[in-house]
């Protein structure tokens, strides 16, 4: 399963940008400190990190240099997710080092498809596609099934 390190100290933005991709198959960790987040992606060495701007201890910019001098992080792709969106602010975070610029309020469609797009989809993930018979539910992945998860037909759903 692959891991995304969110370095946000806003507890809603994080927790709902954890949803999302908990969700899609992803194993999520948050950090609300900027120096405590490095401190932990370089132990841990997470597949991706989202990170907000300005966050105490270290700001994302701070963060995002230290990863990728760090030759045992700089593989990793940082995205900045951040309310700083005025001209020119995607090209300031883009020469920072960053590998991408999410806008808030956070699009909960386009986050997957930027994610997808530089870590690939997670083990397990679904996607959801409009076809010419409606909405459908692809696997883009196979898992195994758990035979003791879902429906027993022997319940009666009176527990």
């Amino acid at each position: 399963m692959k891991t995304i390190c969110i370095v946000d100290s806003n507890k809603d933005n994080a927790r709902l940008l954890k949803e999302i991709l908990t969700f899609r198959g992803y194993h999520v960790t948050i950090n609300d400190n900027g120096k405590n987040a490095y401190d932990l992606i370089v132990k841990e060495q997470p597949d991706l990190i989202l990170t907000e701007i300005h966050i105490p201890g270290m700001n994302g910019y701070k963060v995002t240099r230290k990863i990728k001098r760090n030759p045992q992080t700089s593989h990793i792709p940082v995205v900045a997710v951040t309310a700083c969106a005025f001209r020119g602010d995607r090209k300031k975070v883009m020469r920072a080092g960053f590998d991408e610029y999410i806008s808030k309020p956070i699009n909960t469609l386009e986050l997957p498809k930027v994610i997808e797009r530089l870590i690939g989809p997670s083990y397990g993930h679904y996607r959801l596609e409009m076809g010419t018979a409606g909405l459908m539910c692809q696997s883009v992945e196979r898992t195994p099934i758990n035979p003791d998860y879902g429906h027993n037909p022997t319940t009666t759903g009176n527990s």
